[in-house]
């Protein structure tokens, strides 16, 4: 048999055939942007009736976030784990932002749910050998502090006394073109075929008027509202029909963890 495939696939009239682009069949409720096309410009030109008066305000906020943003260590952490390529340019880091992100929100998912922070060694491999120790303690000491910090703002003790909060509340969605143009009218994707939506919200807690709290942490290094618009109103239609509560009664707050600082943005979506 063998053989015989050894044949055919040495037969010089084999031709090949090219695959036809499909589409993706999933989207990232996180990367919602780049599905629709669409750049942090668009994303603001969206919203610029209600921007540009404010627009002054929002790029002073930007330049002093980036002078004062706390937690610098992060990115000197971050820096050191670049290694060099062989045309002397420094690579990609082995303990990068995203890393850290991800290990900050175990940090305040355990707070939520006062539990200990579990499974969190594969995310140090990168900077946990020996002598790089002192550096995995900074990294642990500073998402211990992060999530000390949320657990005593405002927004936090609302979470947490709540009778009703999940964290990392996973969803999956079904999205066809009808949909996608509900969720975004000003979205000029086609899509042919239906699309499976994952997502997973950080945190959703229910207040004592019976409406609901998103909040979605964030570890950017600057802060920018605009540039998570599209998914904090994702998550707001999803949670709207999973919950059957009306959109107004949905608050979506972004937890900025290098300031200790919320940004409400439900009326921007």
């Amino acid at each position: 048999m063998q053989n015989e495939i050894s044949k055919v696939l040495s037969s010089s009239h084999l031709t090949l055939i090219e695959k036809e682009n499909i589409e993706p069949r999933y989207i990232n409720a996180s990367h919602l942007d780049e599905f629709l096309g669409k750049t942090s410009e668009q994303n603001s030109d969206a919203h610029s009736d209600e921007q540009n008066s404010d627009k002054e305000n929002e790029e002073k906020q930007k330049r002093l976030s980036s002078e004062s943003c706390e937690f610098q260590e992060i990115d000197k952490i971050v820096e050191s784990t670049r290694q060099k390529t062989p045309d002397g340019k420094l690579g990609e880091p082995r303990f990068s932002y995203a890393d850290f992100g991800t290990l900050a929100h175990a940090y305040l998912e355990a707070t939520v749910k006062n539990k200990k922070v579990e499974k969190i060694e594969k995310l140090l491999v990168e900077i946990s050998d020996t002598e790089n120790e002192k550096r995995v303690k900074s990294i642990c000491s500073i998402c211990e502090k992060m999530a000390e910090n949320f657990k005593n703002s405002k927004i936090g003790k609302e979470a947490l006394s709540s009778s009703w909060k999940r964290s990392e509340f996973n969803f999956t969605y079904r999205v066809d073109q009808s949909t996608l143009k509900n969720f975004y009218p000003e979205t000029k994707t086609n899509i042919q075929n239906e699309k499976i939506m994952n997502g997973s919200i950080d945190l959703i807690f229910q207040n004592d008027d019976l409406s609901y709290t998103i909040v979605d942490y964030k570890t950017d290094k600057e802060i920018e509202n605009e540039r998570h618009y599209t998914q904090l109103k994702c998550y707001r239609k999803v949670i709207s029909e999973m919950m059957n509560c009306d959109e107004s009664k949905i608050k979506c707050v972004l937890y900025y963890l290098r300031y200790n600082q919320v940004e409400d943005i439900s009326l921007k979506l």
